[in-house]
């Protein structure tokens, strides 16, 4: 019998229309208003380094952190949507959803999915694909993150007031709109950006240099969300009880009572936030995608139907014993096989 292991959160993660990779550093380098060319070099290799490991690389890294990020959600929102109606549905109807066994597998499979996700994505490992990686090598390598790279790496104009040189101030548009003015954006964008790395660099308008970079402050605030208390409590679920089986002494006090959806929330929305400050802010990506993936049409079909019917209970308990049988069978001829091996005197 082969069994259909297929799953609807295939194909779900969203990627925008645009080639990133390819649309983001259309101007060569020497065009650029970056005085440190080798700076800018070494920049867009990371930055397109840096990309693939979230989930624009060209061809696709099959475990990028935005994949990652959307199968956890699809998951973590298909559970609580579908287990929604033990309580929602009249105390007093009998749905195969309150029962004991189902609810047991159900909750015991949210729980593995969800701790092994989150652990993923927080993984310390040097050869892993994870947030902490991430936020780990941006930090290293902060160094090509200067202002000048930031705000002109790209091919726009590094001085965003020298929009003034190019139009005619006579223009009612001009007049009306200044630099948001159409034909302008060019401007307006380098405007914006020299705000951000404000904010990133701590500095006043009056104190911009061409070489300010983002302090290592910052990505020790990031690592401060993902390595708090929840963090440890959700590896230490991993370690104990779900990857491996520790010992009694190892357990020490530790119970697996499961785990509670606060805890869950709070992981999640502290990986989330790290992900959009890495790659919005500090890298600037500057494509707007959602969060959380579209749920496939009909996700829900079916679970109105009844889970067997009314006769198929005593056909389940034989296959209960068919199985108990087979299995308690295997301690069986142990000592004749291992014996016989070949090799042996």
């Amino acid at each position: 019998m082969s069994t259909n292991l297929g799953s609807p959160a295939v194909g779900i993660a969203i990627k925008a229309e645009q080639n990133v990779l390819a649309d983001r550093f259309k101007t060569a380098v020497k065009d650029c208003e970056v005085e440190l060319k080798e700076n800018l070099i070494g920049y867009r290799q990371k930055w397109v380094q840096w990309m693939s490991w979230y989930g624009y690389g060209n061809p696709p890294e099959p475990n990028n952190i935005e994949s990652q990020i959307h199968r956890m959600f699809f998951n973590d929102l298909t559970y609580r949507a579908a287990v929604s109606v033990r309580s929602s549905v009249d105390a007093g109807m009998d749905i195969s959803a309150r029962s004991a066994t189902l609810a047991y597998l159900l909750d015991q499979g949210y729980v593995v999915s969800q701790v092994l996700a989150l652990q993923k994505l927080l993984d310390n490992g040097s050869d892993v694909i994870s947030v902490k990686r991430l936020l780990k090598n941006v930090e290293k390598h902060r160094k090509f993150i200067t202002r000048e790279v930031y705000v002109a790496g790209d091919g726009l104009p590094y001085d965003y007031t020298s929009w003034l040189d190019t139009v005619d101030t006579s223009d009612p548009m001009v007049q009306i709109c200044g630099i948001d003015a159409p034909g302008l954006h060019r401007f307006a964008v380098s405007k914006q950006l020299h705000e951000t790395f404000d904010q990133l660099s701590g500095k006043k308008p009056d104190q911009r240099t061409r070489q300010d970079v983002i302090p290592k402050a910052i990505f020790r605030t990031l690592d401060s969300w993902i390595s708090g208390p929840r963090a440890e409590e959700i590896g230490d679920l991993r370690n104990k009880f779900i990857a491996h089986a520790a010992n009694a002494l190892e357990v020490g006090s530790s119970t697996f009572n499961g785990v509670s959806f606060s805890q869950i929330d709070e992981l999640q929305r502290a990986i989330v936030r790290v992900v959009h400050a890495l790659i919005d802010d500090i890298l600037s990506i500057r494509i707007a995608r959602p969060i959380v993936p579209y749920p496939p049409l009909g996700i829900f079909r079916g679970l109105d139907l009844p889970y067997s019917p009314s006769d198929a209970e005593a056909k389940m308990h034989q296959r209960w014993g068919d199985l108990s049988e087979e299995r308690n069978g295997w301690n069986t001829g142990i000592l004749q096989e291992v014996t016989s091996s070949p090799g042996l005197p």
